[in-house]
């Protein structure tokens, strides 16, 4: 595994060489590639600069580790430290997706680890989750959603 020197030198070696292919995108930002709508979400509870790509086209959510199937195995480490940031990374995914109203945006989610496709009430359930494991700072059991085979 590289050092951080030696991340950040690769990156700006990259950056240099492909700079006119590059597009730097923030929270709140859309973009169009092969066909499809995208809206960019910070997320920031796994990784200090995660990001999810909302699919508008397929509604599809691409959320890597903030939502990742990890979390209800056991396999992430919460810190009370980023509680805040995940609650409000849940928040803002809720909002941006409108996973509790009428016009939800999707009708899955792809998180990271997770070789299939994940119900859209998943969101719900991982805010119960972050809220009630930082209310309590206990671990929390709570009947996860079950995803379904993606073939």
């Amino acid at each position: 595994m590289p050092s951080n020197m030696a991340r950040r030198s690769l990156l700006a070696d990259l950056e240099g060489r492909f700079a006119e292919k590059v597009t730097y995108v923030k929270d709140g930002d859309s973009f169009s590639r092969a066909g499809k709508e995208f809206e960019v979400i910070h997320m920031g509870g796994h990784t200090p600069n995660g990001t999810a790509l909302l699919d508008i086209t397929d509604r599809i959510l691409f959320s890597g580790d903030t939502l990742g199937s990890q979390i209800y195995k056991g396999g992430t480490n919460l810190k009370v430290s980023q509680l805040d940031t995940w609650v409000d990374d849940m928040e803002r995914i809720i909002e941006r997706t409108g996973t509790n109203t009428d016009n939800c945006k999707i009708d899955g989610i792809f998180g990271g680890h997770t070789p299939y496709l994940m119900p859209v009430d998943y969101i719900n359930w991982m805010a119960t989750c972050v809220n009630s494991y930082k209310e309590s700072g206990d671990k929390v059991v709570v009947e996860a959603p079950t995803g379904n085979l993606v073939v």
